[in-house]
């Protein structure tokens, strides 16, 4: 079984290869042609917790048990000119280490998430052992900041905002 900080650097380390590619796209954005307003980052359960802690997630956050001093920062890696924000999120059956490392962002968020998934809780809980906030969180703590559209659809409840 995963410790919470082998959880924690697994998160750390994703987030870390989603930043350095969205950076890629945007210094190479002739050769692919990128539209680099409108990147979006899509995931589903670990992809989800991906790209909502590479949205939300500031260096000052990370936990002092995941050993960045050997791992480099959060936007370690090359095109450090250019930026890793996106124009929106899509996470399926994911959620976040900490709802207090949500915070106003100009990004859309749209979240997916049936209540009774047994692996990722759709409230608090644990990811493993990793205490966890699922997308009922997200959504109820983005509210309350007013500044973006946030969206959940919960199949096991058919809602949505």
């Amino acid at each position: 079984m995963s410790s919470p900080t082998e959880i924690g650097v697994a998160i750390y380390r994703a987030v870390q290869d989603c930043n350095q590619a969205i950076r890629f796209f945007r210094a190479n954005q002739n050769t692919y042609k990128i539209d680099t307003a409108n990147i979006e980052l899509v995931g589903f359960s670990a992809g989800a917790v991906t790209a909502l802690h590479s949205v939300f997630w500031d260096q000052s956050e990370v936990p002092t048990a995941i050993p960045t001093a050997l791992l480099g920062n959060l936007n370690a890696g090359t095109n450090q000119s250019q930026s890793h924000k996106v124009r929106a999120v899509y996470a399926a059956a994911g959620g976040i280490g900490d709802p207090s490392w949500l915070s106003p962002k100009q990004t859309d968020v749209y979240l997916y998430h049936n209540n009774t998934d047994p692996v990722v809780p759709y409230g608090s809980g644990n990811f493993g052992v990793f205490p966890f906030f699922g997308s009922s969180i997200v959504k109820t703590t983005l509210d309350g900041f007013g500044s973006m559209p946030t969206s959940l659809l919960n199949p096991g409840v058919a809602s949505m905002h």
